[in-house]
């Protein structure tokens, strides 16, 4: 036992086990599963052929091939339903995926157009009259947080309307209002 452990396998060896194996095996040949089996051990044989440029096993796999496909009608039948089922799920999932393209299209240039005409709406109301959030803001001297607020006089400040009652505003010069503007930046 040690001895068969060490021993290194070769390819002799191998296809005696394989050969004992299908002897003891008694399933039935030219099942389906079978077919499949023989197919793919021919496919691969023959590629291996081919690429040894040995025409003639190449030749002898195909004729094994053709027999093979010739004894199991069934089976290529079977095939081709397949593919022509196939063929036709795809054909219909292709022209689905076509319809919702086409209309996800559609609706994304409608909500567009729809997106453009609130745009000019609000362009043309916006330079009809100021917002009334706005001047109602401006009405109660309150303004939104990080926003300066305006005195009376027009000078912006980021201090609330009771401290800027307290600032002297006498000098109503451009410099002067210059130099009372704080700016909050908020987060920046």
């Amino acid at each position: 036992m040690t001895k068969l452990t060490s021993q290194p396998m070769t390819e002799s060896d191998i296809t005696a086990m394989l050969a004992r194996k299908n002897l003891m095996n008694n399933t039935p040949k030219h099942t389906a599963a079978w077919v499949t089996m023989e197919k793919s051990r021919l496919n691969q044989a023959r590629t291996l052929a081919l690429r040894r440029q040995d025409y003639t096993e190449m030749a002898t796999i195909d004729v094994e091939l053709a027999e093979l496909n010739a004894s199991n009608p069934t089976a290529q039948a079977r095939e081709d339903e397949k593919a022509d089922i196939l063929a036709k799920v795809n054909e219909r999932n292709r022209k689905a995926n076509l319809e919702a393209v086409r209309k996800a299209e559609q609706m994304e240039a409608e909500r567009k157009r729809r997106d453009r005409k609130l745009a000019a709406a609000a362009r043309a109301n916006a330079s009809a009259s100021p917002a009334p959030s706005a001047l109602l803001a401006a009405k109660n001297g309150v303004s939104r947080p990080a926003t300066p607020n305006v005195n009376e006089s027009g000078v912006a400040s980021a201090l609330p309307p009771s401290a800027l009652s307290q600032i002297d505003t006498v000098d109503h010069s451009f410099e002067a209002s210059i130099a009372s503007i704080e700016v909050d930046l908020g987060d920046f």
